[in-house]
C-alpha cells in the first residue's frame, strides 16, 4: 500500500468512526461540542482528503437539521 493510499484510508477511517458516534447525539449544543472536540482530527481529514472532509461535514449539517426537524415535530 502507497503512502497516499494508507492517507486516504486513515482519513476515511477516522471521518467513519466520527459519523458513526455522530448518531448518538440527540441536542444541537452536544452536536457542536462534539464537532469541537473532534476539531483536530476533523482538521486531518481536510488535509488528506478534501471530499471525506466534504462528506463529514455534510453528515454533521445532515445531523443538526434532523436533531432540528425532531424538535420542531415534538413542539408541534
Amino acid at each position: 500500500m502507497t503512502e497516499d493510499h494508507s492517507q486516504e484510508k486513515f482519513a476515511a477511517d477516522v471521518a467513519g468512526i466520527i459519523m458513526r458516534f455522530m448518531k448518538h447525539i440527540t441536542a444541537v449544543k452536544n452536536l457542536e461540542g462534539y464537532y469541537l472536540s473532534n476539531q483536530s482530527a476533523i482538521s486531518q481529514v481536510k488535509k488528506i482528503d478534501q471530499d471525506k472532509y466534504d462528506e463529514l461535514i455534510q453528515a454533521f449539517k445532515n445531523k443538526k437539521a434532523e436533531i432540528l426537524e425532531k424538535q420542531n415535530d415534538e413542539t408541534t
